[in-house]
Protein backbone atom coordinates (compact mmCIF):
# COMPACT_ATOMS: atom_id res chain seq x y z
CA UNK A 1 0.00 0.00 0.00
CA UNK A 2 1.39 3.27 -0.80
CA UNK A 3 0.39 6.82 0.78
CA UNK A 4 0.04 10.12 -1.01
CA UNK A 5 3.52 10.83 0.14
CA UNK A 6 4.91 8.12 -2.43
CA UNK A 7 5.89 6.30 0.87
CA UNK A 8 5.15 2.53 1.32
CA UNK A 9 2.76 2.71 4.61
CA UNK A 10 4.41 -0.85 5.54
CA UNK A 11 7.23 0.53 5.91
CA UNK A 12 6.27 3.55 7.58
CA UNK A 13 4.30 1.24 9.62
CA UNK A 14 7.57 -1.06 10.36
CA UNK A 15 9.82 2.00 10.91
CA UNK A 16 7.84 3.73 13.68
CA UNK A 17 7.65 0.33 15.43
CA UNK A 18 11.18 0.27 15.50
CA UNK A 19 12.11 3.25 17.00
CA UNK A 20 9.34 2.65 19.75
CA UNK A 21 10.85 -0.48 20.17
CA UNK A 22 14.33 0.67 20.15
CA UNK A 23 14.37 4.10 20.97
CA UNK A 24 11.06 3.98 23.74
CA UNK A 25 13.88 2.20 26.70
CA UNK A 26 16.15 4.63 26.01
CA UNK A 27 13.95 7.37 26.50
CA UNK A 28 12.19 6.28 29.21
CA UNK A 29 15.58 5.25 30.81
CA UNK A 30 16.95 8.79 30.42
CA UNK A 31 14.21 10.44 32.09
CA UNK A 32 14.06 8.02 35.53
CA UNK A 33 17.86 8.73 35.55
CA UNK A 34 16.67 12.75 34.95
CA UNK A 35 13.80 11.63 38.02
CA UNK A 36 15.43 10.00 40.37
CA UNK A 37 18.63 12.25 40.35
CA UNK A 38 16.19 15.57 41.56
CA UNK A 39 15.08 13.55 44.76
CA UNK A 40 18.62 12.39 45.39
CA UNK A 41 18.92 16.39 45.86
CA UNK A 42 22.99 15.78 45.23
CA UNK A 43 23.45 19.23 43.65
CA UNK A 44 22.83 22.74 44.26
CA UNK A 45 19.94 24.43 42.74
CA UNK A 46 22.38 26.92 41.01
CA UNK A 47 24.44 23.88 39.88
CA UNK A 48 24.22 23.81 35.38
CA UNK A 49 23.13 19.96 35.25
CA UNK A 50 20.27 20.61 37.45
CA UNK A 51 18.96 23.12 35.25
CA UNK A 52 19.54 20.99 32.48
CA UNK A 53 17.51 18.22 33.78
CA UNK A 54 14.51 20.72 34.73
CA UNK A 55 15.20 21.67 31.14
CA UNK A 56 14.77 18.39 29.75
CA UNK A 57 11.97 17.11 32.20
CA UNK A 58 9.98 20.15 31.29
CA UNK A 59 10.25 19.47 27.74
CA UNK A 60 9.67 15.94 27.91
CA UNK A 61 7.07 16.08 25.62
CA UNK A 62 8.56 17.92 22.84
CA UNK A 63 11.21 15.60 23.08
CA UNK A 64 9.65 12.18 22.58
CA UNK A 65 7.80 13.12 19.40
CA UNK A 66 10.25 11.86 17.30
CA UNK A 67 8.82 7.95 18.38
CA UNK A 68 5.74 8.77 16.79
CA UNK A 69 6.65 11.14 13.69
CA UNK A 70 8.75 9.72 11.12
CA UNK A 71 9.69 13.19 9.47
CA UNK A 72 11.00 13.86 12.98
CA UNK A 73 14.97 12.88 12.83
CA UNK A 74 16.56 11.17 15.26
CA UNK A 75 18.98 14.13 15.43
CA UNK A 76 19.83 17.72 14.46
CA UNK A 77 23.02 17.25 12.72
CA UNK A 78 21.75 17.96 9.33
CA UNK A 79 20.82 21.43 10.73
CA UNK A 80 24.35 22.16 12.61
CA UNK A 81 25.77 21.17 9.15
CA UNK A 82 24.09 24.17 7.37
CA UNK A 83 23.99 26.30 10.39
CA UNK A 84 28.09 26.22 10.69
CA UNK A 85 28.11 29.11 8.34
CA UNK A 86 27.37 31.29 10.71
CA UNK A 87 29.95 31.39 12.91
CA UNK A 88 32.00 30.85 10.27
CA UNK A 89 30.73 34.26 9.49
CA UNK A 90 31.74 35.75 13.02
CA UNK A 91 35.48 36.92 11.81
CA UNK A 92 33.92 38.77 8.73
CA UNK A 93 31.38 40.08 11.08
CA UNK A 94 34.50 41.59 12.80
CA UNK A 95 35.32 44.57 10.45
CA UNK A 96 30.90 45.50 9.93
CA UNK A 97 31.61 48.96 10.36
CA UNK A 98 28.10 49.45 12.23
CA UNK A 99 26.30 47.36 14.60
CA UNK A 100 23.09 47.30 12.41
CA UNK A 101 25.15 46.22 9.09
CA UNK A 102 26.06 43.53 11.17
CA UNK A 103 22.57 42.46 12.08
CA UNK A 104 21.35 42.70 9.05
CA UNK A 105 24.32 40.94 7.49
CA UNK A 106 22.87 37.89 10.01
CA UNK A 107 19.77 38.18 8.93
CA UNK A 108 20.77 37.79 5.20
CA UNK A 109 22.68 34.75 6.11
CA UNK A 110 19.45 33.43 8.04
CA UNK A 111 17.66 33.95 5.22
CA UNK A 112 20.24 31.97 3.04
CA UNK A 113 20.56 29.14 5.60
CA UNK A 114 16.94 28.89 5.56
CA UNK A 115 16.22 28.40 2.30
CA UNK A 116 19.07 25.33 1.80
CA UNK A 117 17.40 23.39 4.48
CA UNK A 118 14.10 23.79 2.74
CA UNK A 119 15.69 22.96 -0.54
CA UNK A 120 14.61 26.40 -1.99
CA UNK A 121 17.25 28.34 -4.51
CA UNK A 122 17.76 31.49 -2.45
CA UNK A 123 17.88 33.83 -5.83
CA UNK A 124 14.55 32.56 -6.19
CA UNK A 125 13.63 33.17 -3.12
CA UNK A 126 14.32 36.60 -2.99
CA UNK A 127 13.40 37.71 -6.19
CA UNK A 128 10.17 35.67 -5.15
CA UNK A 129 9.57 38.31 -2.15
CA UNK A 130 11.56 41.62 -3.25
Amino acid sequence: MINNSGKCAMGIWFATAIRKERSRPVVDTFFAFLLTMLDENQFLPSNPILKAANYALRRRAQMEVFLSNLNVPLDTNHLERTLRAIPMGRKAWLFCTTEIGAKHLGVIQSILVTCLLHDIRPIDYLIDVL
